[in-house]
Order: C-alpha cells, then sequence, then structure tokens
C-alpha cells in the first residue's frame, strides 16, 4: 500500500495484488463442474457459517494446483490474489485462516471421497472426450514415519486404514497404497491397509 493525496488533498491508496496463472484453470474448474460435485460430497452448509466449506475447498483446490502452500501460509496468500479469481468477495478473504481450512479438510475426510472422485472422473473423461478403453494397474505406496497409536474410527462403518510397520511396493507386506480396480473406472481408486497385497485385491476384485 502506497499513501498519496490527490489535487483536492484526500488521501489516496494503490493496492496491488496478484492474477497469476488464475484465469487459465478457472475455465478448466468450471468444465470440471468441481463446484456442484464438492457441494454434493459436503452437503448444505450451515445457514451460521459465513464461508461455506466448499468456497474454501476451491481456493485450496486452486492453492495445490498453482502452488501448494502450507494451511499457516494459506492466509498470507489469499491476501495477495484477487478474491474473484479464488472465488470469493473482497469481505470473505478475512475470513480465510487455517483453523477453517482445517474443518474444511475434516468434512472432505468425512465425506464419500471415492464417489466423488468417480463422478468427476466420469464428467472429466465425458467433457474432454477421454478413452477409457485401457487400464492402467499402478499402485503407489504411502511411506510414514514415527509411531501412530490406533485410534478409535470416526464412523464405525468405515475404519481407518491401518499403518503397520514395512516397506514400499512388494519387498514386504506393510505398506499402504492406492490401487485401481479392474472393471471399474481407470481413475477409481481407494486406500488399503498395509496387510493387503496390490495382487490379491486385483485378483479378487476388490471393490
Amino acid at each position: 500500500m502506497v499513501g498519496s493525496k490527490d489535487l483536492r488533498g484526500e488521501a489516496l491508496s494503490l493496492e496491488s495484488l496478484e492474477v497469476g496463472a488464475h484465469p487459465l484453470i478457472e475455465p478448466l474448474l468450471e468444465r470440471l463442474g468441481l463446484r456442484e460435485l464438492l457441494s454434493q460430497a459436503l452437503g448444505a452448509p450451515d445457514r451460521r457459517v459465513k464461508l461455506a466449506p466448499v468456497d474454501s475447498a476451491l481456493v485450496l483446490v486452486r492453492n495445490f494446483t498453482l502452488c501448494r502452500h502450507p494451511l499457516y501460509g494459506m492466509p498470507q496468500w489469499v491476501r495477495r490474489v484477487v478474491p474473484a479469481q479464488l472465488g470469493l468477495e473482497p469481505e470473505q478473504v478475512e475470513l480465510l485462516n487455517d483453523d477453517r481450512l482445517g474443518r474444511t479438510l475434516d468434512k472432505v475426510f468425512a465425506a464419500d471421497r471415492r464417489s466423488c472422485v468417480t463422478r468427476l472422473i466420469v464428467h472429466m473423461a465425458r467433457e474432454f472426450g477421454l478413452d477409457l478403453e485401457r487400464l492402467h494397474n499402478d499402485s503407489t505406496s504411502i511411506t510414514f514415519s514415527g509411531e501412530y497409536a490406533e485410534r478409535p474410527a470416526r464412523d464405525p462403518k468405515r475404519p481407518p486404514v491401518r499403518i503397520a510397520h514395512g516397506h514400499n511396493k512388494n519387498v514386504a507386506p506393510g505398506y499402504m497404497w492406492r490401487q485401481p480396480i479392474e472393471g471399474l473406472p481407470p481413475s477409481s481408486a481407494r486406500a488399503c491397509a498395509a496387510h493387503i497385497s496390490a495382487s490379491a485385491t486385483v485378483r479378487a476384485g476388490t471393490p
């Protein structure tokens, strides 16, 4: 902000905000229908909430696509960008903080992410004319460090995956991975517990 005065002696100010690559990704987000998909997945917002979870979720998507700031750095990043490029009104910018974004991620975690991702990919394939005749079967392990005590599931019907000691890929059975399943769209994926092997899941056709 730079202070100055006009010809009448009244104070003026200059505000510099970024546009960046947002105009490039916005048409893609619109064609993907992310707002509608996330609205369905996250459910109707509480009327008392000043910023809907879908709005903060889309801010996270834009940040992850362009620059990947940690949650604690998001408020500073948001204030540097033209609000309209983030799908926000100017008065909503100050509502973005790491606590609110954390609560949004909690809602995303509790949502039916698998169905949401499958709907997204099916829509994307139709919108962009993608060929899904071939299935690319690729598992990816996720490594964790430290000790993780057993915690009860938030939803007994959806227990979390189990983290166990071991090595990545097929070196040892102690790994966690995401695996496309034969017979479903190539993008359909799930997180599996450490004791489940990729080959066994594909042979069994685990849903």
